[in-house]
């Protein structure tokens, strides 16, 4: 009878939500609280309710999150994620990362959720960066980094987080007047992100490295690319692009060969496709190869999540400016922009500072373009659709980043084989057959079997010999691992993008490469219908995530348990 009771008052608070009734709603979930006080439900709704009424004290309300989350444990990230927010609006960043980062991949969705969390660390990392530097600074760091490294991330994004944690105690180390601390968290930088900003910003002498980084030993290059000689790759289509920009490596014959075609020196590229298909390894690669070829470095400055986000809170326009320099001065270089959505984001009906970052970054643009710098831009993406028209225009080409298919897949599992030590690497193993049973899968993910099939050899001391992987390690990997990719929501949402701004063209050829992995033609997405023809992936694999935004009614419209 009492959770029969706790069902209605709940619901009912639901409703009252639901019309904005909080009051109403508050006596609700008051009373469902009564009903049944050990489900974690009702302290999480009367929490974001009160939330709504201005003369309740954040103490209490605090209180019932904390409450939320004793009871439900992993079950209530979305309380989690309530509590972020709180601490982010009294502007104690560190806590809301902590918070944040407790519900990142169980809340609702994790997307925005992430983007939160990233946003919190680097408005922390920006607060310590602002007061007179002391060695309490350098503690808030290692603290910082024994937060992040108390839950498991992926391991692409824990190492850039810690980079920028690492930057700052290094700028901190130096503000101290302590260099070769400094210079010693540098070179953990360098280890984990070898082209980091903080790397060229923090030199001691205070020069630009003419240099850079040294080359690491797993730095890839053009070779280590599955799908580098398939035509009509994006791969392909990005190795012909290095081979028009940086063929000659010699930036005075760059300079004469634009001036005999009266070419424009900047080029902007944006890649565009779901995460995990190889867009940032690819320009990873233009550097390797670059080296290699010319024994030279490609400096390589990246937009990175704490140099922009943080900053652009602040002080945007020194920030944005700064990196652009940095490129200029290191030319022929490459500006590399991941996640551009999040930096050039449509100004329509956007926040203020959000539309004052997007103009500043199109002014950049047009700045560097008068310099006549060589300097190409990649931009990444997996969210055209929120990318500024009058910054998608700007752009020479945009690339549809495909999945690979079944050729390429098949180049993906040599390379990464050819990568493992000699004593390790699978003699029987039936690269076709694996080609084929991995449709849907990207090179990441192919990446990711590989890595689970080492994750199965036993574990052998230093002195003794690695044993090899086996075909079957190989095949079980792929069959625990084999989980497609969420794009057909994707595919529509880019292809809707693209209209808008006016490429057709682009629209129709990304629904083109993605119709094998998603079976939506043209004629079905225009016209709003599903597919009639079967596909080989069950049609429930695609489903997309819905958007997490924190609201209440959203993440609760599921009937109570």
């Amino acid at each position: 009878m009492a959770l029969k009771d706790w069902q209605q008052h709940y619901s009912s608070g639901l409703r009252a939500c639901d019309e904005g009734k909080f009051q109403e709603a508050l006596g609700h979930f008051n009373k469902a609280i009564s009903r049944a006080p050990d489900r974690w439900e009702g302290y999480y709704a009367r929490a974001w309710v009160q939330g709504k009424i201005a003369e309740v004290p954040k103490s209490e309300i605090e209180a019932d999150i904390l409450k939320a989350m004793e009871l439900g444990g992993s079950y209530a990230s979305d309380a989690a994620a309530l509590m972020g927010e709180h601490k982010f609006a009294e502007e104690k960043y560190a806590e809301a990362f902590s918070y944040f980062l407790q519900s990142f991949g169980r809340c609702s969705t994790p997307a925005a959720t992430e983007r939160r969390m990233v946003e919190a660390l680097s408005r922390a990392l920006s607060s310590v960066e602002q007061d007179r530097p002391s060695p309490q600074q350098i503690q808030v760091c290692q603290d910082l980094k024994k937060t992040l490294y108390s839950r498991a991330l992926p391991s692409i994004m824990q190492t850039a987080l810690e980079a920028e944690i690492l930057a700052t105690e290094a700028r901190i180390h130096q503000a101290l007047g302590d260099p070769k601390a400094a210079q010693s968290v540098l070179q953990r930088v360098a280890s984990i992100v070898p082209n980091h900003p903080a790397l060229f910003d923090l030199s001691t002498d205070n020069s630009e490295p003419s240099q850079g980084p040294p080359a690491t030993s797993n730095e890839p290059n053009f070779e280590s690319i599955g799908g580098h000689g398939q035509e009509g790759t994006f791969q392909f289509e990005m190795i012909r692009l290095f081979e028009q920009y940086f063929g000659t490596g010699d930036l005075d014959t760059m300079r004469q060969r634009a001036s005999m075609m009266r070419d424009d020196p900047l080029r902007l590229i944006l890649m565009s496709g779901p995460s995990g298909c190889g867009k940032t390894y690819i320009v990873r690669a233009f550097a390797g190869e670059y080296r290699k070829r010319y024994k030279q470095q490609l400096q390589i400055v990246d937009v990175r999540l704490n140099e922009v986000f943080n900053r652009y809170v602040g002080e945007s326009e020194r920030a944005l400016t700064r990196l652009f320099d940095q490129a200029r001065r290191g030319q022929p270089s490459i500006l590399f922009i991941d996640e551009i959505d999040a930096l050039g984001g449509a100004r329509d009906n956007s926040q203020d500072w959000k539309s004052a970052q997007t103009s500043h970054f199109l002014q950049e643009i047009d700045r560097i373009r008068e310099h006549q710098a060589f300097v190409l831009i990649i931009g990444c993406t997996n969210r055209i659709w929120e990318v500024e028209l009058a910054l998608l225009r700007r752009f020479d080409r945009i690339i549809s980043v495909e999945m690979p298919t079944t050729e390429v897949r098949r180049e993906i599992f040599l390379t990464k084989i050819a990568e493992l030590p000699e004593t390790m690497r699978p003699l029987d193993a039936d690269v076709e057959r694996l080609a084929r049973e991995s449709h849907g899968l990207t090179a990441g993910d192919i990446a990711n079997v590989m890595r689970r099939a080492k994750d199965a050899l036993p574990v052998v001391g230093v002195d003794q010999a690695v044993p090899r992987i086996t075909a079957h390690q190989v095949e079980n990997a792929l069959k625990e691992y084999g989980k497609p990719m969420h794009v057909r929501e994707w595919v529509r949402r880019a292809a809707e993008g693209l209209r808008k701004a006016k490429f057709d063209d682009l629209a129709d050829d990304l629904i083109a490469k993605y119709q094998p992995y998603t079976g939506v033609s043209i004629a079905a997405l225009q016209e709003g219908v599903n597919p009639a023809t079967p596909i080989p992936i069950p049609l429930n694999a695609w489903e997309e995530r819905p958007v997490y935004d924190f609201s209440f009614f959203e993440l609760f419209r599921r009937p109570p348990q």
